[in-house]
Formats: C-alpha cells, structure tokens, sequence
C-alpha cells in the first residue's frame, strides 16, 4: 500500500495477489521494491541483533523505516528498538509470502533465482526470533505486534507465528526449485512446529476450540465493541484495559491468505467467535477476510454481511473511492511531535490522523480480493491454479 508515500504490508497482502493474477510484470514490479531494499533490511537487522534481514513496518526510497525509528535511530538489539516500526514483524513473512505467491503464479525460475538472497535472509531473521515454548514443546515469537495492531505488543501472537514458519518452508521449497542446499536442520524444526495452540476458555466460547489471537488474548462477551472507543491504526506501546474488541482477526488471516490446513469446525469456531467482536467503524480489510473464508466454506450467507460492509466503506458521493473508516473521515496533517509519538508516527511524511484515509487502497485490493478470491473461488497453489466452489453475489449476473 502507497500510504501517504510509504510502503507498508498492505502491498505485499493486499495489492500484489490481484495485480500478479492479472498482470505479473505488475505484481513483479512490486517485489523489486523490497529487492532493490535487501541491504537496508540487512543493515536493519544487525541493528537489531538478528540474523537475515528485517524489514521496517513502512518504509519510502531508502528502505529505512518510517515509523517511530527516527526517534531510536541508534538502538541496539531486541530491548532497545522497540515501536511499531521494530516490532511489527510480520511484514517480513508477509513479503516473503508475496514472493511464493508469485512464484506459484508464473513459475519464473530466473526471477526465483534472483530472489533467494531476500527469500534466505526473511527465513534466517524468523529461525533467529523462533523461540522454544516450554510448555508446549512448539516454537514462538516473543514481543511483537499482529495485524490487530491495537493489542499492542503481544507475545505468540497466532499469526506472525504461522508466517514465521511459512517463510522458512518456502526458503526450503524455494532452495529445492534451485538446486540449493536445504536450509539448515534447525529451521526446519522450528518450521515444523510453531505454536498455534487452540484454547476452549476464551470468554463466551461455550467451550469451543478457538485459536487465541495471542498469549494473553482472554476474549469477551460478542458485545464487546460496542463501549469501546475505536482506537488508532498505531497501537500504544503501553497498551492497557480489555483485548476482546479487535480491528481485524489474526486468526481469520491463518485461513486466508495463509491458507493452513485445519478442521472445518475450527475454522467455523474462529470466525464465528471473532467476528462480533471486531470493529465494525474500520479496517475493512478484515470484512473481506471474513467474506473471502466463509466463502471457502460454501456460507455465502455469512459471507454477504461482510461483502455488504464493503459499500459502507465505498464514498459513493464522490469518486468512488474506499474509507479506511465509517466515521470520521480522514485528515492528512502534520501532528506535533508528541501526539504523532503517541500514534505511533513521527513523521510529517507518514503521519496520519486516526480518522484514517479517505482513499484506502489496501480496502480496494480487498474488494478485488473478494470477487476473485473469494466469489469466483481463485486459489493459486504450488501446483496449480484452482478455482473452489464459485458463486455469484446476488444480482450479479457474470464475473
């Protein structure tokens, strides 16, 4: 995503699986972005005192981030850098994961070839932050910050854990395709086995298996947003009161765009559970995840209340562009340095008002997503490309 002049996940997540469909140049355009940034993310990630690399949550020319950094430009190490910047760590398994998406869509050895210094560098940075979780014998990572950015920063949270392994499988596959040595034993290990435990006492469950967003995610009644301020894109780094109101479901994202295998009942368990429990003022990125897996599902009626929030989104008044949020608007100001602290941002560049954006691309790729994700059924795979229980909205005629 092109916000405000900065690159985010939203990119990788949300523009490149409809571009790369369509047109692959597109979609590889958008990979030699983070290619042509591979030595700031290196540079980045000995800062941080990992191995690999580690891209910043947003990012514009240099490949530097853009988010709180400049304000601990000269920290060192995993309890120094901290921030939304630092700690958001997901994009790396997000773009990762773009790159297999474009792999299984064009099968272009040559640029496969070209991308295994990025693909080896995310994979090394995830098997140096993949932790032992004694409990449970599985693998974790600690202090991070999900895509329901407003839980703040949270340890195992549910998907970082699932993309972190996901990377690491995909070096191997990728090392595989290009006659490569295999990564070493002890990623494979700790790919093989991340922690994703599944948890019968959220609040309100009725005793169901739910995969927790994270380690301290309790839940709550379904109600649960409804006394809760919408809070801003940037989560506070002391985060307090109650995690059950979330912005978007990490859990709903292991089924798309991740794509991991699981019982149906766990599957319906995780939607069900927190979909009423997500904010229904913004981030409608989250309503096409709903749409897309109930379609996967063949529940097109619990599909069609999210596909439906997509027009409450859409400013028809004007030019047919995408809300970030129901209310409220969007204002695109510098803020004072303390507030833009406070969000999460310091930066007139990338500083934003919590009202959100009044042309929100990331919401428009989402829509695409769910037609030709979700309705139409398109799932590419290592394999090929399938098309899954398609359907047609009602009183659309054709796709």
């Amino acid at each position: 995503m092109v916000s405000v002049s900065c690159i985010a996940q939203d990119c990788e997540t949300w523009m490149l699986p409809i571009l790369d469909i369509f047109d692959e140049a597109l979609g590889e355009s958008l990979l030699r972005y983070r290619l042509e940034r591979l030595p700031a993310a290196i540079a980045r990630a000995k800062q941080y005192g990992v191995d690999g690399a580690t891209f910043p949550w947003t990012s514009t020319q240099t490949g530097f981030g853009t988010t709180l950094e400049p304000m601990n430009s000269t920290c060192h190490g995993v309890d120094e850098c901290t921030g939304l910047g630092w700690q958001e760590q997901h994009i790396n398994g997000d773009i990762a994961m773009a790159f297999r998406l474009h792999w299984h869509t064009t099968g272009n050895l040559t640029f496969l070839r070209e991308s295994w210094p990025l693909i080896n560098a995310t994979a090394a940075f995830w098997a140096s932050r993949l932790v032992h979780h004694a409990d449970s014998g599985n693998w974790t990572v600690l202090g991070v910050v999900g895509p329901d950015e407003p839980s703040g920063v949270q340890d195992s949270e549910v998907y970082t854990n699932a993309i972190a392994a996901q990377t690491i499988l995909f070096a191997a596959d990728a090392a595989a395709e290009l006659e490569l040595p295999p990564p070493p034993s002890q990623w494979l290990i700790k790919a093989r086995a991340p922690y994703l435990p599944l948890s019968t006492s959220l609040i309100d469950s009725n005793r169901t298996a739910v995969h927790p967003e994270f380690a301290a995610y309790n839940g709550g009644a379904p109600n649960c947003c409804d006394d809760e301020r919408d809070s801003s894109v940037v989560p506070s780094p002391n985060h307090t009161g109650s995690n059950c109101c979330i912005m978007q479901s990490a859990a709903a994202l292991l089924q798309y765009p991740l794509g991991l295998p699981m019982p149906v009942n766990i599957k319906r368990n995780d939607l069900t559970y927190y979909e009423p429990r997500t904010r229904s003022n913004g981030f409608f990125t989250g309503d096409s995840i709903y749409s897309i897996a109930w379609l996967a599902l063949g529940n097109t009626r619990a599909a069609l209340t999210q596909w439906d929030a997509a027009f409450n989104h859409m400013d028809t008044r004007h030019f047919f562009l995408f809300k970030e949020k129901l209310s409220g608007g969007a204002s695109f100001r510098p803020l004072i340095p303390r507030l833009c602290y406070e969000l999460g941002v310091v930066t007139p560049l990338c500083c934003f008002c919590a009202a959100g954006h009044s042309n929100f691309i990331t919401g428009a790729g989402g829509f695409l997503q769910n037609i030709v994700q979700g309705w139409a059924g398109v799932r590419v795979e290592a394999d090929a490309m399938r098309i899954s229980r398609p359907t047609l909205p009602p009183t659309v005629t054709s796709i």
